[in-house]
This record gives structure tokens, C-alpha cells and sequence, in this order.
């Protein structure tokens, strides 16, 4: 009897080891996500910004459209 309630408690930390694994793993993912998604806007800014200049420096020179 002893036997079958260790076993049934290793079970049991082992579905909570995994239960808690899965969380951490979905955070982890979220964050990610989250951090490419402001890298991604960023790199557009940057993106915008460089066309903005070089607008604005052809126009200076008299080179624009």
C-alpha cells in the first residue's frame, strides 16, 4: 500500500511539474511575442523616419518629385 502512494504522489508532482512547465512555456511565448512585436514597430519607425529624411533632403536639394 505504501508503494502505490509513493508512486501516486510522484504522478501527481510529475503532473504538477508539467502543469507549471506549460505556464512558464506559454509566458515565455507571450513575452516573444510581445518583444517582436515592438521590434517590428520600431524597425518601422526607423523605416519611416530614413524615407522622412530623405524627402526632405531632395526636396532640399530641389531633386523632388
Amino acid at each position: 500500500m505504501r508503494a502505490l502512494k509513493l508512486i501516486a504522489l510522484a504522478v501527481l508532482m510529475l503532473a504538477i511539474c508539467r502543469a507549471t512547465s506549460a505556464i512558464h512555456d506559454a509566458r515565455v511565448s507571450a513575452d516573444l511575442a510581445r518583444i517582436w512585436e515592438q521590434r517590428e514597430a520600431q524597425r518601422l519607425e526607423a523605416v519611416q523616419a530614413i524615407h522622412e529624411t530623405e524627402d526632405s533632403e531632395l526636396k532640399r536639394l530641389g531633386l523632388a518629385a
